[in-house]
Parts: structure tokens; sequence; C-alpha cells
């Protein structure tokens, strides 16, 4: 699957180790995994489905 990230970042955030939260604030990874992608797999953003089933809005 092509996530429009370079081959040598894909390695540097594949061996990230046990530095989660660091990877989580990647600049890479927010790229390859963001709401348009996800969307397009399927998956509902919370906030998307807050306001959806938001009664007392």
């Amino acid at each position: 699957m092509e996530l429009d990230v370079p081959r040598w970042a894909a390695f540097k955030v594949a061996y990230c180790g046990d530095k989660y939260a660091r990877l989580a604030h990647n600049g890479w990874v927010q790229k390859a995994i963001n709401n348009k992608r996800l969307t397009s797999f399927g998956l509902v953003s919370m906030l998307d489905y807050y306001i959806e089933r938001c009664v007392a809005c």
C-alpha cells in the first residue's frame, strides 16, 4: 500500500521502538494516516459520530 511516504522515512518510523508518543507526533505518520484516508477505509471519526448522534444539540 502506498502512503505517500518515502522509503527512508517508513524505515525510520517502523524501527522507532518504544517511543510511541514521539511516533504519534511524527509528521510522516500524520501525512500517511489522515482523516480522509481513514474515511476512505470506512472508519468514522469520533467528532462526526458525536455530531450525528448528539440529541441535545
